[in-house]
């Protein structure tokens, strides 16, 4: 049965569970799908476009929506570099999203340790000595 003849499932029965499918950074449709099992189908729909006005509603934004650059994650990185100074690229990606709610992609990491890291990563591009 189409979703737009229905209501939306009550926003205090779903959102304990939008957050936790969020943390496990799935994509929109995978949220909805996974949404299903958390709410009576035959008396609610959720489709895309009406999920995606409850996340944003929700302040959940995706990583263009939040629109980081290499400035304004400067403080979090430097949190983050205290406790994981290994932490390569991708790492640091996840790290922001789990521990400070940022979503950032790779690039904006990248950048910034091309700008501000110059020196760890000559360490980690240098040939090692066996």
């Amino acid at each position: 049965m189409p979703n737009q003849n229905k209501p939306s499932p009550p926003l205090e029965d779903i959102s304990p569970h939008i957050l936790q499918l969020w943390k496990m950074q799935q994509t929109d449709k995978q949220i909805i799908q996974n949404l299903r099992s958390h709410y009576d189908t035959s008396l609610y729909g959720l489709g895309l476009t009406k999920f995606v006005k409850i996340r944003i509603r929700m302040g959940l934004l995706r990583t263009r929506q939040q629109r980081h650059s290499v400035e304004s994650i400067r403080e979090a990185m430097i949190d983050l570099r205290e406790m994981y100074p290994n932490a390569g690229a991708q790492e640091m990606v996840s790290l922001l999203f789990h521990e400070h709610a940022m979503s950032v992609s790779r690039n904006v990491v990248i950048g910034y340790f091309s700008k501000y890291e110059v020196n760890l990563i000559c360490q980690c591009k240098a040939p090692s000595a066996n």
